[in-house]
């Protein structure tokens, strides 16, 4: 009589042992999960900073980019207004020494 009773109890505790370690392992597995999504987390953070820093570098460089163009064209509106100026001022000249 006492041995089945013994048998049902060390059943039941090992029942009980494989139930403990099952969700030890769960557990474990839980904080693994837990700990690659934080790690996910922060790379994922590095890299959107990365990128928002790029974009800002990106946005001063085109912006320079349209002020060198304006002064540019500035410079060639006087480059050419003083080759014309020059190119009257030759003519002028010419003509003015052909009727001595």
């Amino acid at each position: 009589g006492s041995t089945g009773v013994d048998n049902a109890r060390i059943l039941d505790l090992s029942c009980s042992h494989e139930r403990y370690h099952g969700e030890e392992d769960r557990v474990d597995k839980q904080k693994e999960v837990d700990t690659l999504k934080m790690s996910l987390n922060r790379v994922r953070s590095q890299l959107l900073r990365a990128s928002d820093e790029s974009m800002d570098a990106l946005q001063a460089g085109a912006s320079k980019l349209e002020t060198n163009a304006a002064e540019l064209k500035t410079c060639k509106v006087w480059a050419v207004g003083v080759s014309i100026l020059v190119i009257a001022a030759i003519t002028i000249l010419w003509c003015l020494s052909k009727k001595e």
